[in-house]
Parts: C-alpha cells; sequence; structure tokens
C-alpha cells in the first residue's frame, strides 16, 4: 500500500537539544529482532515490559496530587524519570531489552480505562506541536536505554487522552514531529507505536481510527525514510486488520484476558493470514498481564511476550500506578524478571563503544537471580523543580498509604536496585574461610618447617665433623 506523504511537522529549533552517538541499534530480520546485526535471546524475540509512565506527568492542579511521592507529598516527573533510568542496568542484566514509554501515558489508576481522563498527560499540544519538558525526559530515556542495549517502543497515542489532539491536522502533526525527533536525534534503539490499542472507540472518527490506522504507520515509515520500524497495537484479545499485517514492519497483539492457548491462538490466527504470510515479520505481545504461563505460550509459539503490572499508586506495587517504583521490588516482578533470564540465557547483548561519553549508567552484567523482595531504596533528595505541590483534597489524602518503603535513589548513575542481588567482588590474596583460600597459607608453612629441619641437620653435620677432627 502507498500513502500520500503528509506536510511538513514543527521547527525542531524549538525543543532542547538531543540526540546520541547510537552504540544500540535495533533491526528486523524475518521474524527475528536483532540488537547490533545479532538476533536477540531467545530465538530473535524481544521479552519485553510495559513500563508506558516513563517520561509521564500530570498538568491538571487539580488530579497532581493523586499521584504525591510519599516522603515529599508533592508528584515530580523528573524524579518519576530519573528513577526508571537509575532502575535500566536491572532490566538488562535479567534479559529485558525492550520497554514501552508513552508519549501520552497509560491508565495511571487501576480501572481508570475510559476515554476523556481527567488528567493532562500528554507530550503534545492541541496542534500536535510537542512539548520540550518531555522530550527532554525521552531523550533522558533514549540515552540510558542506548547505554544498557535496550530497545524503547516510543508509543505516541493513548485512548484516555487522544482529544487532548485536536485535529486529524494535528495528529498528523504529531506523527511528523515525533519521527523528525527520533531522525534527527539519531536514535536507533527506538520502535515507534502509532497508538495504543487502536481498535478503542475514543480513536473512531480521528484519523487514526482502526480502518485508517494503517496510512499513519505508513506516513511514520515514509517520514523517517524507512530508517524507523513503525507498528500499532489493539485491544487484547484483538487481531489487526489486514491492511496493518501488510503495512507494519512487525505485529503488535496484546493478550489482557487471555488464556495460554488464547495467547497461541491469536499467534497463530496472524500467521494464517495472507497478508502475513506474503511478509512474515516479528510478532509481539507488548501488554498482557503478569501470567508466565501466558508468557511461556508466546515464547513457545515463536512471539515476543510483554509483562503488565498495573501495580496500585502505593509506590510499591506495579509499573503503571504513580508515583511507580521502577525497582524489581515485588514477587511479581522479580517472578518476570528471573524468568526472562532463564529464557535468554545470555542477558545483555554489548552496545558497540560509544565515541563520546556518556552521562547514563553503564549496562550491569551477569546478574544472580533476584531472590525475594527487598526494602526500597535510599532517601531521595529533595523534588526537582518539576515538583508541584499537590492541592489539599479528601481524595488526595486517601492515596497517602499508613506504610511505604523509603524513596527511591534520582541519581541516574545509580547502580544498586532493591531485589538484586549482585556478585560478590572478587577476594584474591584473601582467606575468606574456605579450604581453597587457606590452601597457599598452608603450604608456605610446611616449606618453612623443612627449612628448618635441613638447617639443623646440616648443623649437626659440621659439628660432629669438627669433633672427630680434634
Amino acid at each position: 500500500m502507498a500513502v500520500a506523504a503528509i506536510g511538513a511537522g514543527y521547527a525542531l529549533n524549538t525543543l532542547p537539544a538531543h540526540g546520541i552517538a547510537a552504540r544500540t541499534a535495533v533491526s528486523i530480520s524475518g521474524t527475528s529482532f536483532q540488537i547490533n546485526g545479532t538476533t536477540t535471546s531467545p530465538n530473535g524475540l524481544l521479552l519485553n515490559s510495559r513500563m508506558v509512565q516513563g517520561v509521564w506527568d500530570d498538568e491538571n492542579a487539580s488530579t497532581v496530587g493523586n499521584w504525591k511521592y510519599p516522603n515529599t507529598g508533592v508528584w515530580d516527573p523528573q524524579r518519576n524519570t530519573n528513577e526508571f533510568v537509575a532502575a535500566m542496568p536491572s532490566y538488562a542484566a535479567h534479559g529485558v531489552h525492550l520497554l514501552t514509554v508513552g508519549l501520552q501515558g497509560g491508565g495511571p489508576e487501576p480501572n481508570s480505562f475510559v476515554s476523556n481522563q481527567p488528567w493532562i498527560s500528554t507530550a503534545f499540544n492541541a496542534d500536535g506541536s510537542l512539548k520540550p519538558a518531555w522530550m527532554s525526559r525521552l531523550d533522558q530515556v533514549l540515552k540510558a536505554a542506548d547505554a544498557n542495549g535496550i530497545v524503547i517502543n516510543v508509543q505516541l497515542y493513548y485512548f484516555g487522552q487522544i482529544n487532548r489532539v485536536s485535529s486529524p491536522s494535528g495528529i498528523q502533526a504529531g506523527i511528523n514531529n515525533v519521527v523528525d525527533w527520533l531522525v534527527a536525534g539519531s536514535y536507533r534503539n527506538a520502535l515507534v507505536e502509532i497508538a495504543n490499542e487502536d481498535d478503542n472507540g475514543a480513536y473512531s472518527g480521528t484519523y487514526i481510527n482502526s480502518g485508517n490506522v494503517w496510512q499513519a504507520v505508513a506516513q511514520a515509515q515514509t517520514r523517517s525514510s524507512g530508517k524507523l520500524k513503525v507498528s500499532v497495537s489493539f485491544n487484547g484479545g484483538s487481531i489487526p486488520p489486514a491492511s496493518v499485517v501488510s503495512q507494519a514492519d512487525f505485529i503488535l497483539i496484546h493478550g489482557n484476558g487471555q488464556s495460554p492457548s488464547g495467547i497461541t491462538n491469536m499467534v497463530n490466527t496472524v500467521r494464517n493470514m495472507s497478508q502475513y504470510k506474503a511478509s512474515p515479520k516479528p510478532i509481539v505481545f507488548n501488554e498482557d498481564s503478569t501470567s508466565l504461563s501466558n508468557m511461556d505460550a508466546a515464547v513457545n509459539a515463536g512471539s515476543s511476550w510483554g509483562y503488565y503490572d498495573q501495580g496500585s499508586n502505593n509506590y510499591t506495587d506495579g509499573f503503571q500506578s504513580p508515583p511507580v517504583n521502577w525497582t524489581i521490588n515485588t514477587s511479581s516482578k522479580i517472578a518476570f524478571f528471573n524468568h526472562v533470564l532463564a529464557l535468554s540465557g545470555s542477558p545483555s547483548p554489548s552496545p558497540s563503544p560509544s565515541p563520546s561519553p556518556s552521562s547514563s549508567p553503564s549496562p550491569t552484567s551477569s546478574p544472580s537471580p533476584t531472590s525475594s523482595p527487598s526494602p526500597s531504596p535510599s532517601p531521595n533528595p529533595s523534588p526537582s523543580p518539576n515538583a508541584r505541590a499537590h492541592p489539599s483534597s479528601s481524595a488526595a489524602s486517601a492515596r497517602s498509604p499508613a506504610a511505604v518503603p523509603s524513596a527511591a535513589p534520582s541519581s541516574v548513575t545509580g547502580s544498586a536496585h532493591a531485589g538484586t542481588m549482585s556478585t560478590p567482588p572478587s577476594r584474591s590474596g584473601l582467606d575468606d574461610g574456605s579450604p581453597k583460600s587457606r590452601q597457599p597459607a598452608g603450604a608456605a608453612l610446611l616449606l618453612e618447617s623443612l627449612a628448618g629441619l635441613i638447617a639443623i641437620v646440616v648443623i649437626g653435620a659440621l659439628v660432629v665433623s669438627l669433633y672427630r677432627r680434634r
């Protein structure tokens, strides 16, 4: 299919400087993903997690208090991104090399999946131009991911916030602006998801409704001159329309509400479509649940699978309800990351050498499997200038839990992560109490004793010889 080129977007010079000398490049070969030319493990798949609030914010003064951090009483979007970035080495060390991050977020509360949401959570202005603060945080995320061998699936639109972009031309401009920004920044570790769950009714009547969204996919592909791989996702259990299966670079499906057999059936249904047979490509669940049985079913069917953990707004559980604790700190998170590590074998494709210094965290290597939930990280510094005090209200105060973990670190260079156990450092030359460490000391003592004995015998023989001569 072909699509007419859409007009120019908004000037990039209105946004902060951004971009990287890429060390992590994602590509597709047939039905497999590759990172830096090496097929991903296991079997060309990208096991992944939905981290859609990684650059999230809420500009609504009447709802921002819902997301306050328990130890500061304010919501801080920069702290949120800092803590997300700080956790990335632990994700990569467990073999997770694909994360979905949204420019309109996702449902920030359990059961908040409605259109026209009250919070204002969007990187787009009404005309499709981009908000500098959001893009600055996305730049930070992409750089940190690049340093850790991680690919970011950039989700543009979300059904609960699509109404924040006022017109078809605004939606088209928004796509152009994001694509231009990614290409100008030379981010080779980015995939593009035009919209989350595009068959949701909130998109009907928009430029990206499910019958027309293939044209938006083609628009992004053409705009990037093929440099970006583009797709769009659909509701849990839904199969993408033939036009999308034909046009997209990879197939995005959701497994919400599905059993393991349902996961298998979804993959097989896509594979049996004539459009797929004409052009096979990777199949990716980038949203499902915390079910490891569903994960196994997807992997066995040859599909990538995505962990989705909604959690609660308690700075402990899940990865989607702000304030998010981005560490591997609960039994569900630990089980997922350990299972990925077991399936992927080799945890981390090596990023290519960087020609310039990076302030982002370095990849963590060879982790021990995470064992059990541990306390949340050490206390954070004062909130950043982006922190906003919440209005006092019963709804806001009701969200303050009786007991909460201490805050996660806000430094992007931190390497300690709750719930992750690292291998002890080498103790070469030290006695650690093991028989092996004591062998050198025992041998030395024996040699010293033998030398002393020989010296006594030699001296005795000389004395006897001198006495006989007399």
